[in-house]
């Protein structure tokens, strides 16, 4: 109803309230506003210079912007084809080797996930206590999780593959990006058997996905980083 308005117009505004509506007595409601436009503000970008780049705390202007968000861009595309090839594999892995779980190391692996989420929780928020999330939003991602470690286990045991150390605190400290403080935690997540076994399959599996990747036809491509960020997330 404002769009196209000037100032100085006076009109009157109808609006219909929501049907979940924080006052009551104003649920779905129809009402008509009395509106006169003041003023009308527009909003200009800044010119993208060197002294537009000082303010924002890169001394060296503009092209230490610019490096800044092309190596940020080059991270993301980067994390994003990574992820994405080895979901791929993963996924194809599965389709072509299907065989019975036992119910036991799923039941397992649903208890594991659901204790991993409490920990998360208390972790977060600082509590003591945390809910019980309901086995059926893990019972999918159980069946996966055995069913890849079984096939994967496989695979690294005929290849005799060990889990890159180096790279398992990397994935730690990736995960905890952001965090208050990271390197705390790091250790507190390194410091038990359980919880750094869990970092150690994601580290083999990333070996082996890199290990069959190389056996792979590789088909190159180009397009615009929009376009195959939003492919990739898609």
């Amino acid at each position: 109803g404002l769009i196209g308005k000037k100032a100085g117009d006076e009109f009157d505004l109808k609006v219909t309230f929501p049907k979940e509506y924080f006052n009551k007595e104003l649920e779905g409601k129809k009402a008509i506003f009395k509106v006169k436009v003041h003023e009308v503000l527009e909003s200009k970008l800044p010119e993208l210079d060197d002294e537009f780049a000082k303010k924002l705390g890169f001394k060296e202007g503009l092209k230490e912007l610019h490096d800044v968000v092309r190596h940020r861009m080059e991270d993301e595309m980067e994390h994003a084809v990574r992820t994405k090839n080895k979901a791929a594999v993963l996924e194809e892995l599965l389709k072509l080797n299907s065989f019975d779980i036992p119910k036991a190391l799923i039941e397992e692996e649903i208890k594991f996930l659901q204790q991993q989420a409490q920990e998360r929780f208390k972790s977060m928020t600082g509590s003591k206590d945390a809910p019980e999330i309901p086995r059926v939003h893990f019972e999918k991602q159980a069946v996966q999780r055995v069913a890849l470690g079984l096939l994967l286990g496989e695979i690294v045991k005929v290849n005799d593959i060990k889990a890159d150390q180096e790279r398992v605190r990397d994935i730690v400290k990736e995960m905890l990006k952001g965090h208050e403080n990271p390197e705390q935690m790091i250790e507190w997540y390194l410091s038990d058997k359980r919880r750094l076994a869990q970092f150690e399959i994601v580290a083999l599996e990333n070996q082996v996905v890199e290990k069959m990747l190389a056996t792979a036809t590789v088909v190159a491509s180009s397009a615009p980083y929009e376009e195959v960020i939003k492919a990739l997330q898609g």
